[in-house]
């Protein structure tokens, strides 16, 4: 990979990123933090997003009957809401690391 190649990549990537990171920002803002959630509740959560996005890539590149669920632009929101709640349930899961360190620590004598 040449270095204009590599720049690009690590250009696309920080984007994608950003993207993430503000959208995680508005989901906070939209359902609260929902870490505390339990895990497979927040497994679905992330299985209903999965879903969107498969819509989306469906509707696009098959020609669906559902045209407004498609688009490049859906696409990315959809894609975009999903490594969102994906990243939710990675902090729950070291919230729980956290915690269970906690717990460890307060047992010690």
């Amino acid at each position: 990979m040449s270095e204009i190649e590599k720049l690009k990549s690590e250009v696309l990537t920080k984007r994608a990123i950003r993207l993430t990171l503000e959208e995680r920002k508005r989901q906070k803002i939209l359902f609260g933090d929902q870490t505390h959630l339990p895990l497979p509740i927040l497994y679905l959560i992330v299985a209903e997003e999965r879903g969107e996005l498969a819509e989306a890539i469906l509707e696009t590149e098959l020609d669906g009957h559902h045209p407004e669920r498609g688009g490049l632009d859906n696409l990315l929101k959809e894609a975009v809401q999903s490594a969102a709640t994906s990243i939710k349930m990675v902090e729950a899961i070291l919230l729980k690391f956290e915690k269970e360190e906690d717990d460890n620590d307060k047992n010690k004598p």
